[in-house]
């Protein structure tokens, strides 16, 4: 069945060249002229649409309302003091662990 519907397809595709028994010949010219309008039509309307977006969002950051003022919530004052412990204790055993000898020694050395 697949054979059938590709052969359907392709019947179709050769009788578009032939029109009133005529075979009518390809023309390159006429191809590649085809494919620079289509481009440039493309190119255009891409141009118009970005041009639309652009002064669009122009426009909105102009009229965008003033920021709210953010609230800053308290900080707890001994939480944050543990916090720094904690990263200072961890300064200080990374410290001692540099100066130290390791623990075991690298067999492939």
């Amino acid at each position: 069945m697949n054979s059938d519907y590709q052969h359907e397809i392709l019947r179709r595709l050769h009788s578009l060249r032939h029109r009133k028994g005529k075979l009518l010949p390809f023309n390159p010219h006429l191809h590649w002229k085809i494919i620079v309008i289509v481009f440039v039509i493309g190119v255009v309307f891409v141009g118009l649409g970005e041009g639309y977006i652009f002064f669009e969002v122009k426009r909105g950051e102009e009229s965008a309302p003033a920021p709210a003022r953010e609230i800053v919530e308290s900080i707890d004052e001994t939480k944050l003091k543990q916090i720094i412990e904690t990263f200072e204790l961890k300064e200080q055993k990374l410290h001692r662990l540099q100066l130290e000898k390791p623990a075991h020694i690298d067999p492939s050395l």
